[in-house]
C-alpha cells in the first residue's frame, strides 16, 4: 500500500493514515442491541428473534447486579479510550462454541444458561462486549439510566423500546386484576411512587421515561401474531450500518437541519451546509 503524502508539502501523513484505518475499522463494528420497554410489550420477542434469525448472541447480567456499584463506576472511570478496563480479564472470543452445544463458559466469571451467556456484573459484560465488538450481543437487562450510561458510549451501542396498547398488554399478561397491572405499568413507565396518592413526588431514575433521549429504535408491538411482529422487525432493518454510524449524505441533511434551527426568517426556517469531497465548506 503507498503512504499518504501531503497535496502541499508531499511529505508522508502518518496521521491521516492512521485515523483513515481507524475509520475503516468502525465501519465493520457489528452490534449490542439493547432491548428496554413496558410489561408484555414483546421484549423477549424481540431478542429471540434477533437470536434466531440473525445469529445474535444472547447476554444477561445477574440478578443481584443489575444496579452497578460504586467500585463498579469507579472502574469505569478508569477505561481506556476503547473500553479496556484494568483488573480485569477478558477471555478469547474463539473459546465460544456454537450455540447450539451446551459450551465451556467463555469469560472466567460467566456461564451459559438456556443459550445465554450470564455475566455477574454489568462491567464485566461491557468489557466483554468491547473487546469482542465482532460480534453481535443482544440483551433485555438493561433497565435502568445508570446502567444504559455505561454501555451508551460505545460506537456499537444500540437501544430499542418496544410497546404496545395498554390493553393487549394486559390480555397477554393474563392477569386477574386490571388496576394492579396498571400500577405496575405507571411504576415501569413513569417511575416508583407515581401511582401513589399519598406522594407528591416520584423517582423515575428506573423508569422508561428517563430512557426517553437515549433511544435509538421504537417499536411499537400492537400485533396480534408473534410472526407479525417479526415481519416488523424486518422491515425496520435494525441492522442497517447506518444504524450506527449514519451516511454522507445523513450526516449532512442532519446538519442542515440543525443550521435551520438557527434561522431567524418569519416564514420558514432553511438550512444549508456547502460540501465538497465531503469535506463541509460552509453552513448557514
Amino acid at each position: 500500500m503507498s503512504h499518504l503524502r501531503s497535496p502541499r508539502s508531499g511529505r508522508l501523513c502518518p496521521n491521516l493514515y492512521l485515523v483513515l484505518m481507524h475509520s475503516a475499522a468502525l465501519i465493520c463494528i457489528k452490534m449490542f442491541l439493547a432491548v428496554v420497554g413496558t410489561r408484555y410489550s414483546g421484549k423477549s420477542q424481540v431478542r429471540d428473534y434477533y437470536v434466531s434469525v440473525h445469529g445474535f448472541l444472547s447476554v444477561r447480567i445477574e440478578r443481584n447486579a443489575l444496579s452497578p456499584s460504586v467500585s463498579d463506576l469507579s472502574l469505569m472511570n478508569s477505561a481506556g479510550p476503547f473500553g479496556t478496563v484494568g483488573g480485569l480479564s477478558t477471555p478469547d472470543i474463539n473459546a465460544l462454541p456454537q450455540m447450539d452445544i451446551m459450551p465451556p463458559p467463555p469469560h472466567p466469571r460467566a456461564i451459559f444458561n438456556d443459550n445465554t451467556l450470564v455475566f455477574p456484573s454489568a462491567i464485566e459484560l461491557l468489557q466483554y462486549v468491547t473487546k469482542n465488538w465482532q460480534l453481535n450481543f443482544v440483551t433485555i437487562d438493561l433497565r435502568t439510566q445508570e446502567l444504559i450510561k455505561l454501555f451508551v458510549r460505545r460506537p456499537f451501542f444500540m437501544l430499542l423500546s418496544i410497546d404496545g396498547p395498554l390493553t393487549l398488554r394486559f390480555m397477554r399478561s393474563g392477569e386477574e386484576s386490571l388496576e394492579k397491572f396498571v400500577r405496575d405499568n405507571d411504576r415501569v413507565s413513569f417511575g416508583v411512587g407515581v401511582s401513589d396518592p399519598a406522594k407528591t413526588d416520584f423517582d423515575e431514575s428506573s423508569s422508561l421515561l428517563s430512557l426517553r433521549d437515549l433511544v435509538n429504535i421504537h417499536v411499537f408491538n400492537s400485533f396480534k401474531t408473534i410472526p407479525s411482529l417479526h415481519k416488523h422487525l424486518e422491515e425496520l432493518n435494525v441492522l442497517d450500518p447506518e444504524r450506527l454510524r449514519p451516511g454522507w449524505d445523513a450526516y449532512f441533511m442532519t446538519l442542515a437541519s440543525l443550521a435551520s434551527q438557527r434561522s431567524n426568517c418569519m416564514k420558514r426556517r432553511v438550512g444549508a451546509v456547502l460540501v465538497r469531497e465531503n469535506r463541509v465548506v460552509s453552513t448557514g
